[in-house]
This record gives structure tokens, C-alpha cells and sequence, in this order.
């Protein structure tokens, strides 16, 4: 591990004191297996050179409270840094956003059958149209979700040509259906599903699914999911790299001059 931690550091350029302290902390949470904590000492690092990412520790911990609600593994790792980077940078929504969001209410998602891509989808659509804190999005994930799979709930969906199936679901049903509504109307059903405090936040969503630009922009994300940290860090290291050789074209070229007016 402790190569492993090294090379990463001398590849990235970031601290291998920090990137220690996440394998650590991973370890401390009970993750013990040595090829799989070296190969996340490389992820780690290069979530540092994606913008998208806040400081390792806070990732990590971050990353912990993924597994625990959505039963991910260490070997899951780099597709579930590849996605939340993915649609950090495409909506306006922060890695850390969806990680509070996780903590808050991706166990009560994960249970009504919603996946952590659908979860990181829809937080990013409603924290891009809201722009409400992470902690209040996520409040909404626990306790609208939760009344949404009340019994009453489920029969007032039924009623409205809404079938069983996850909540992602039964919220893509109800999307058009939902528009089809008066606007009092609309209120009333939201505030039966969700509650009178999270009637802004269901109606958001429900719009959402039924914008072409935004379902559009969501299909794009996921397209691009796969290697976006890589391609992220490998980006930010060849900056980086045109930085320096400007930096060593400018101090040349004023030795050059230095010797010359000599």
C-alpha cells in the first residue's frame, strides 16, 4: 500500500500525507484489503486534480456513507467517483452536495428500490433547479420519499395510472401525467404524496422529467460517466505540464536577454 501511495503522489503531484490519510480512514472503517486499498490511493489522488472533488478526507467519508446506503464496495470505488464528478461537472450541484445528500436520504431511496445513479440524477437535477442546501434535499429524499410509499400514497397514484414498480419509477409515470394536471390540482396531489413541506421539491422533480432539455442533458451525463475522473486529471496534469514549460520558455528567455544586454 505504501507504494502504492507513493507512485500516486509522484503521478499526481498531490500529498501522499493525504492521500495516506484516506487509505487510513478507510481501513479504520473496516475496509481491509490490501489490493483494493492500493488501487484507491490512485483514485484518490486523482479526484485532487478534478475540480468537481473537495479534499480527500472529506471524499472518503463521502465514499463511506455511499457504501453504507447503497451496499457499494471498495471495488466500486472508481465507477462511483467516475459518476459523481460526471454530473458535478455537468449540473450545478458539488461532489460534496451529493455526498450530504447521501448521508441524509440515501438509505430511504435505496429501500423504495432507487439506485445511487438514479439518486446522483435526481439530486443534481433538483439541487440545479432549486439551488437549496444539500441538507435540505436531502431532508427531502428521506421523509418525501418515505411518504411516498405510504399506502395511501401508492393507492393516490394508482388512481392516477401511476403502476408499481421503484420510485424512480413511479416517478417517471407520474411526470406526464402530472402535467396534465390544473395547477391547484397539482398541489393538492403533491401535498398528499409528499407533505406541505416538500410539495417545491416533488413538483421540481416531476417537471424536470418532462423537459426534453433536461432529460437530454441527464442522457448526455451518463454517456460520459465512465473514465470522466481520468480524463478529468489527465486534463488538469497536461495544464500543468504547459504551465511549467511556459514557466521555463519565460525564465530562458530572460536569461537570454540577461546575457545579452551584458
Amino acid at each position: 500500500i505504501s507504494k502504492s501511495i507513493l507512485e500516486a503522489s509522484v503521478k499526481t503531484g498531490v500529498k501522499g500525507t493525504e492521500i495516506a490519510q484516506g487509505v487510513q480512514l478507510l481501513a479504520q472503517a473496516g475496509f481491509k484489503n490490501p489490493v483494493e486499498l492500493s488501487n484507491v490511493a490512485g483514485l484518490l489522488a486523482k479526484t485532487q486534480l478534478a475540480p468537481t472533488f473537495g479534499s480527500v478526507e472529506e471524499t472518503v467519508d463521502g465514499l463511506i456513507a455511499i457504501f453504507g446506503q447503497f451496499n457499494k464496495e471498495l471495488s466500486d470505488t472508481g465507477q462511483i467517483f467516475d459518476l459523481v464528478n460526471k454530473f458535478a461537472a455537468d449540473f450545478a450541484v458539488e461532489s460534496r452536495d451529493i455526498f450530504e445528500a447521501v448521508k441524509r436520504g440515501g438509505s430511504t431511496f435505496a429501500i423504495a428500490g432507487g439506485s445511487l445513479e438514479e439518486f446522483v440524477e435526481l439530486m443534481s437535477v433538483l439541487r440545479s433547479a432549486t439551488r437549496e442546501s444539500a441538507g435540505t434535499l436531502g431532508t427531502f429524499f428521506k421523509t418525501g420519499v418515505a411518504r411516498m410509499l405510504r399506502p395511501e400514497s401508492q393507492a393516490l397514484m394508482s388512481r392516477l395510472g401511476v403502476g408499481e414498480g421503484t420510485i424512480t419509477e413511479q416517478l417517471m409515470q407520474l411526470s406526464p401525467i402530472f402535467q396534465g394536471l390544473g395547477r391547484a390540482e397539482k398541489f393538492s396531489v403533491a401535498d398528499q404524496l409528499v407533505g406541505v413541506r416538500q410539495i417545491n421539491r416533488l413538483m421540481k422533480i416531476l417537471e424536470a422529467l418532462a423537459d426534453p432539455a433536461i432529460v437530454g442533458q441527464l442522457q448526455q451525463a451518463r454517456r460520459g460517466v465512465t473514465g470522466s475522473v481520468d480524463r478529468m486529471a489527465a486534463q488538469r496534469l497536461d495544464d500543468m505540464g504547459n504551465a511549467l514549460q511556459r514557466v521555463r520558455e519565460e525564465f530562458q528567455k530572460f536569461i537570454t536577454e540577461v546575457v545579452h544586454d551584458e
